[in-house]
């Protein structure tokens, strides 16, 4: 009997303890508004912290290597440098758009006779990259010193009227349009020289360094032909019967290079004056000889 009542006070003491245990714990689980808050204890917002530092770590690998690659990226070349970058200098600049326009031109320095028309642009006497004509009037959609604007316009009409037609193609040229252009010669002419300066001796012979093209006088025409090449045309007979009537001379006719520095060019028409013209026409000479 007395060992029953002995087991039955143990059980009540061992009932008691366990609840008391299974109270601690609750309090230790749950605060007082019934939300868990002790697992804590067991590790579980550790495991929290460490998925967020994880991930943290994660984006920063990503963040990282988006910028290394962006940095690591040559960028591209602009139009401007890719024209621009040749030997000698010639632009000193890399900054600036093709797109710029040129500086506000300046009025045109006539020699000391005044005789603007004769005015010679080649390799040994240039312009400024600041020289354009003091007015353009535009013929055919391009641009010409206004002064050979009624010659020219004559000139096209007279020869439209017996079924010829000349097709301007260029006309007045900006120093940095010139610059472009003889970059770009140069770059085609590299492949078949070993130096630099050889490619641009070649190229000179083509396209005009910038500073010593006619073009940029507003005084220089090309004219093109529609159908075959030009001197085989009837634009070209034309031109080389009736051109100096209206003040034109063909500048780089064939056989003239060693004396104008620049490849037959029978395109390539140069107004002088009809008066100028007819006197050129009549000695077979270049202009270098008759204003030089």
């Amino acid at each position: 009997m007395r060992q029953t009542e002995g087991n039955l006070a143990f059980y009540a003491v061992l009932t008691g303890l366990v609840t008391l245990i299974f109270m601690m714990l609750a309090l230790v689980i749950f605060d007082g508004n019934g939300n868990g808050v002790g697992l804590s204890a067991f590790g579980e917002h550790d495991t929290t912290t460490t998925s967020t530092t994880a991930t943290s770590s994660t984006t920063a690998l990503t963040t990282t290597t988006t910028t290394t690659a962006t940095t690591t990226k040559k960028p591209a070349q602009t139009t401007t440098e890719i024209h621009y970058q040749f030997a000698k200098n010639l632009i000193t600049t890399t900054t600036v758009q093709t797109t710029t326009s040129a500086p506000p031109p300046k009025p045109p320095k006539d020699n000391e006779q005044g005789r603007w028309f004769l005015r010679l642009v080649n390799q040994n006497f240039s312009l400024s990259a600041d020289f354009a004509p003091g007015n353009l009037a535009y013929v055919g959609g391009y641009p010409v010193d206004s002064r050979i604007e009624a010659d020219l316009v004559a000139m096209i009409n007279t020869a439209q009227a017996e079924g010829i037609y000349l097709v301007i193609v260029s006309a007045y040229r900006d120093y940095y349009l010139q610059a472009q252009l003889f970059s770009d010669q140069v770059a085609s002419q590299r492949p078949y020289y070993d130096t630099e300066e050889e490619a641009e001796a070649a190229a000179a012979t083509v396209v005009a360094r910038p500073g010593t093209s006619e073009h940029q006088t507003g005084l220089a025409i090309d004219f093109n032909s529609l159908a075959v090449p030009f001197d085989q045309s009837a634009e070209y007979r034309w031109l080389r019967e009736h051109g100096a009537e209206y003040g034109f001379i063909e500048r780089y006719f064939d056989g003239s290079m060693p004396i104008t520095g620049v490849v037959y060019e029978p395109w390539h028409w140069r107004y002088v004056t009809p008066e100028h013209a007819a006197a050129i026409k009549a000695q077979g000479c270049t202009l270098e000889e008759y204003a030089g």
